[in-house]
């Protein structure tokens, strides 16, 4: 006769398992967050881009960050404030952020490498299955 309790506190025992995985990993993102925080490599603040030709306010926001157009330079087209580049992002070594983003203005989505130093940050975007990639470097303000 198979023993119903066993098998049941079995499932029950790999659920739990899997529940604790996912939330030591929550865990160890945060304590990585804070850390690259620590070290004064977070990706929350005011940036200008390396040409000055617009300044940007990275915040979370309910995908990860936002980076929020606060400037740009007048006769720019493309760009204008208020403008949001919505990112999901896992930050992968101390100072090295991976992920996705989305531009809603023009629709578009990017693949994303930030690089983040204590004043400096370089983001390797690419579009259209990584046929266009661009390096933007921003300077913290």
């Amino acid at each position: 006769m198979k023993d119903i309790y066993s098998s049941s506190f079995s499932a029950r025992s790999r659920g739990l398992r899997s529940w604790l995985a996912v939330g030591a990993a929550c865990l160890v993102l945060s304590v990585s967050t804070s850390k690259a925080e620590q070290l004064g490599l977070s990706l929350i603040g005011f940036w200008s881009r390396g040409d000055g030709g617009a300044h940007i306010r990275v915040e979370r926001c309910a995908r990860g960050f936002c980076a929020v157009s606060t400037w740009t330079r007048p006769g720019d087209d493309d760009e204008k404030p208020g403008d949001r580049l919505e990112m999901a992002l896992t930050l992968s070594e101390p100072a090295v952020w991976t992920g996705e983003a989305w531009d809603p203005q023009h629709n578009r989505s990017y693949k994303l490498r930030i690089e983040v130093g204590p004043r400096e940050m370089v983001a390797h975007g690419c579009a259209m299955a990584g046929l266009v990639c661009k390096d933007v470097s921003w300077r913290r303000l």
